[in-house]
């Protein structure tokens, strides 16, 4: 009891501080619920920044640094609440017991049963996922040798080992060192917060982030759809169907996360388009660094295309605001480029640097996406309803970007696996590719939500 107590107390803290970095660039939305999904995300994000950080400039992991950091952030949030009024922490507005009520009187029952069907369902991998989470520890070779054995190093030796000669056991962790630091150092703090290396508490983070996920999508399909809950609960259930999400959401891959966090920050990017607020920028910054800092793909993938994009797009429009999201991130990721550059760490350590067409990657790609991958039918889908809605969809500049983004995503996929030496070493085993066209498929889905509610979407 005391451990999950201790535990829960974590949670709330981080939760508080993100909601407090909200306040201090005056986010105050509409919904709590909103508030507090988005607050968790970036408080953990600051939490495990601030300790790669202390690592970093040789610091110890230690009670007085985790502790330093709660201290801080909790005396900056209350300064805030004592500033503003505690009125302005939320915004006492939720979204949950008061609105879905109207919309679902609204609905045929038809549609009530298929909502409901469709509510037992992601119910059931809930309740399917949390009993994963601490019964079954994690177990697959990334999962371990990416994430937990570095966190579980790093908490164990209490520093960063910076001695290359140790390669083969805990320099920048241990193991597959050449990945960012998000979910290692997250789980570090957290065990030493807690007392313990628990795998179950170690992993509930992904948990958490799937129904994060699901909360969001049901926010903003509710949003766009002007409170049509039938759509709403359509796309929420697309999005938590994402093939892989279900599983990852109880292991301890970070494929997932870089998805939720690169959607995140396109959803934010897109409100900024619609309501011309920079506070909606801060956060996609805030999102996309999230998705740099968890794993290699965040930065060659998606930093990669949303920098371009906002660079075509800030040239077109006059709109330079555009790139303060990839430059947040950038900044944000300097300290561990910077160390990349030093100890010469490679974005694929598993690979050479050759570059070249492979001439089975046309035949690969279509067993992927059509035959026995995942996510077979969106690849359908997507340019369906892209076609059908074309009309509507050219006059809005939020899809304009959006579909640019998610074409170069697209691209630098296709290349990465068809061009690059992941061709033999991820892609032909369909392991790696798999994973990636996951973190993907989340802001397909979005796409999709966008494209099919465009005459609804207001500026």
């Amino acid at each position: 009891m005391i451990l999950f107590l201790t535990f829960l107390l974590f949670q709330i803290l981080v939760t508080n501080i993100g909601v407090g970095i909200l306040r201090a660039i005056s986010f105050i939305k509409r919904d709590d619920i909103e508030s507090l999904a988005i607050g968790y995300l970036i408080g953990a994000v600051a939490f495990s920044f601030y300790i790669f950080l202390i690592l970093i400039a040789g610091g110890s992991l230690s009670s007085l640094s985790v502790g330093m950091f709660f201290i801080v952030g909790t005396g900056g949030t209350v300064y805030l609440i004592g500033k503003r009024g505690a009125k302005n922490y939320l915004s006492q507005e939720c979204f949950l017991p008061f609105k879905i009520s109207d919309g679902w009187k609204k609905t045929s029952t038809i549609q009530k049963g298929l909502i409901s069907l469709m509510g037992v369902f992601i119910c059931f991998k809930l309740f399917l996922g949390l009993w994963f989470i601490f019964n079954a520890p994690a177990y697959f070779d990334d999962a371990i040798t990416h994430w937990n054995i570095r966190a579980k190093n790093i908490y164990f030796e209490k520093f960063l080992n910076f001695n290359p000669e140790n390669k083969e056991m805990s320099f920048l962790g241990g193991s597959i060192f050449h990945y960012p630091f998000f979910l290692v150092t997250y789980k570090a703090g957290l065990s030493l917060f807690i007392g313990q290396w628990h795998e179950g508490y170690a992993n509930i983070f992904h948990f958490i982030t799937f129904i994060i996920l699901i909360m969001i999508f049901f926010l903003k399909s509710y949003e766009y759809s002007e409170g049509n809950i039938f759509i709403t609960t359509v796309f929420t259930f697309m999005a938590a169907s994402a093939p892989l999400a279900f599983f990852h959401s109880f292991t301890a891959h970070g494929d997932m996360i870089t998805g939720i966090f690169f959607v995140l920050s396109l959803i934010y990017l897109v409100d900024y388009i619609r309501k011309n607020e920079m506070k909606e920028l801060i956060l996609s910054g805030i999102f996309l660094f999230g998705a740099t800092f968890t794993k290699n793909e965040g930065l060659v993938l998606i930093f990669s295309s949303i920098s371009l994009t906002a660079i075509i797009f800030a040239f077109l429009w006059k709109d330079w605001r555009l790139l303060i999201p990839s430059t947040i991130a950038f900044a944000l990721l300097l300290p561990h480029n910077l160390m990349r550059l030093f100890y010469n760490l490679r974005l694929n350590p598993i690979a050479d640097d050759s570059i070249g067409y492979h001439k089975h990657t046309v035949k690969i790609f279509s067993i992927v996406m059509t035959e026995w991958g995942h996510s077979n039918i969106l690849w359908y889908i997507v340019p369906a309803i892209l076609i059908l809605f074309l009309r509507y969809a050219i006059q809005k500049k939020e899809i304009k970007f959006t579909f640019v983004a998610l074409f170069l995503v697209g691209v630098l996929i296709f290349f990465t696996f068809g061009f690059t030496a992941s061709f033999t070493d991820n892609f032909k085993n369909q392991m790696a590719v798999n994973r990636t066209l996951m973190m993907y498929s989340f802001s397909l889905v979005y796409f999709l939500m966008m494209l099919t509610n465009t005459k609804r979407i207001k500026k």
